[in-house]
């Protein structure tokens, strides 16, 4: 059953060389699993672009659903992960999808208000630069805006490329320097309530503000120097040393109570691992061993694994668009990845941009 109600035979819900896709969950399988598969099986990446270009087609919307169920928009989970993975394919040469219907639907989803997009108080976000007691949106917000920006630039729109660039860095505006940590504004503009970074909640989907505060991917030098280096190392040496116990335990069950997912909790510690390498610590696999409750969280429909073989190869992809891509990163509390990495087996003797 499609999203118009009817049932099509595949000759006619296929466009191009198009096979549908099962349910995705791209809010889980953006960050790795599909910049995977963009090296493993591209086609099931085109095809997954192409699947979500036709629900927002056939379904009227017309903005690109993170969490489509069924052939039908969840409205589940936060963020426009379709952005990244469309720019991520469309950089690395995937284009067998119509690019100009994809950027409009990119740039609606990011731009509309109302019924128009699936962000919330996305009027207000624009205008004033955060949403109102919100940590996680706002944050996905302005990473999302930076995949708008980039795809724009790649098709020579300067000017909404300088837009959707300008409100990348919109994160900025949700740290507080006095508790040293991303906090939620009220849509007055005060601070909302601080209750500590270990608190859940807090405007934080599915984690707390030490966990979702690092979620800047596309300005991670950005985010040092508004932190300061000496406070980004020491709040990700908290997360993986001093608070081990507390954040890997009781937010895990706490999400499963409250909002019946670990994902806030499991992509959160993902992405800090990569984050701990990047500052210069000597080894992120802290935290990580090879017991059961050794990598913490659910699969996420392969979200996980996918993290697991690409960190295990020290070849992470922190950003889309292959814009800054982790080399090096070392687990090696975890087998295999000591065995695949390390300082007498060197597999990546240099690298440059061409």
């Amino acid at each position: 059953m499609g999203t118009d109600g009817i049932v099509p035979p595949i000759r006619r819900f296929a466009r191009k060389i198009h096979s549908p896709t099962a349910p995705s969950s791209a809010v889980d399988v953006f960050r790795a699993e599909l910049p995977l598969m963009t090296i493993l099986n591209p086609t099931l990446v085109n095809d997954q672009i192409c699947s979500l270009l036709e629900l927002a087609r056939r379904s009227g919307r017309g903005y690109l659903e993170r969490w489509e169920i069924m052939n039908a928009y969840s409205g589940c989970m936060d963020g426009d992960p379709a952005l990244s993975v469309i720019l991520d394919a469309y950089s690395k040469g995937i284009r067998n999808f119509d690019v100009e219907q994809a950027y409009a639907d990119c740039r609606q989803s990011a731009a509309g208000t109302g019924t128009a997009t699936g962000r919330p108080d996305n009027e207000f976000y624009m205008k004033n630069g955060y949403v109102p007691e919100q940590v996680s949106w706002t944050l996905d917000n302005a990473h999302f805006d930076w995949c708008v920006s980039r795809l724009a630039a790649a098709l020579g729109n300067a000017e909404d490329a300088h837009l959707f660039a300008d409100r990348a860095m919109n994160y900025r505006k949700i740290y507080d320097p006095e508790v040293r940590s991303m906090r939620a504004r009220r849509r007055d503009g005060q601070w909302l309530e601080w209750k500590g970074n270990l608190e859940f909640g807090q405007g934080c989907t599915e984690s707390n503000p030490l966990q979702q505060s690092w979620f800047v991917p596309h300005d991670v030098y950005g985010l040092i120097s508004l932190m300061g280096k000496e406070r980004f190392g020491s709040a990700l040496e908290d997360m993986f040393r001093t608070y081990t116990s507390v954040l890997w335990v009781e937010p895990l069950l706490q999400s499963f109570q409250r909002a019946g997912s670990s994902r806030g909790l499991s992509v959160c510690l993902r992405r800090q691992a990569v984050a701990y390498a990047e500052m210069g610590a000597t080894d992120s696999g802290a935290g990580l061993h090879a017991q059961l409750n050794g990598i913490c969280g659910n699969d996420d429909v392969g979200q996980m694994s996918a993290w697991y073989i690409l960190s295990a190869i020290g070849f992470y992809p922190v950003c889309p668009e292959v814009r800054f891509i982790f080399l090096g990163l070392r687990c090696s509390s975890v087998r295999p990845f000591g065995s695949i990495q390390s300082a007498s087996r060197v597999f990546v003797r240099g690298a440059r941009e061409e």
